[in-house]
């Protein structure tokens, strides 16, 4: 699947997809059901694929203690309510990464 965008209701049915669908970057919601949060989820998938999958962090939450889980686990914020274009502009530079990873080869 090329440049699909994928949507899941809960961390189960995310999980699925991107087991069958591996993502080049992930939007998290901060706050999820059932007791994780979407750093949790990160760290999961990670796992899971075994692939440091990029990821923006959408929340409300304005901690310090949130701030610093993203940075540690290299993850972008972006407070809500997000704005169209800090969106497109987080989305435009992560295509151009995997473009200029993929004609370079010994980019990392």
């Amino acid at each position: 699947m090329r440049d699909a965008v994928l949507t899941a209701a809960d961390s189960a049915a995310a999980m699925a997809a991107a087991s069958v669908h591996l993502p080049d970057v992930v939007l998290l919601d901060h706050h999820l059901d059932g007791g994780c949060n979407g750093l949790d989820f990160l760290d999961d998938l990670r796992r899971v694929t075994g692939r440091n999958v990029r990821a923006l962090l959408i929340t409300g939450d304005r901690s310090e203690e949130v701030r610093h889980a993203a940075k540690a686990r290299g993850c972008e914020i972006l407070l809500k309510p997000v704005k169209p274009a800090a969106l497109r502009r987080f989305l435009s530079g992560e295509a151009t990464r995997r473009l200029a990873t993929q004609e370079d080869p010994h980019a990392a």
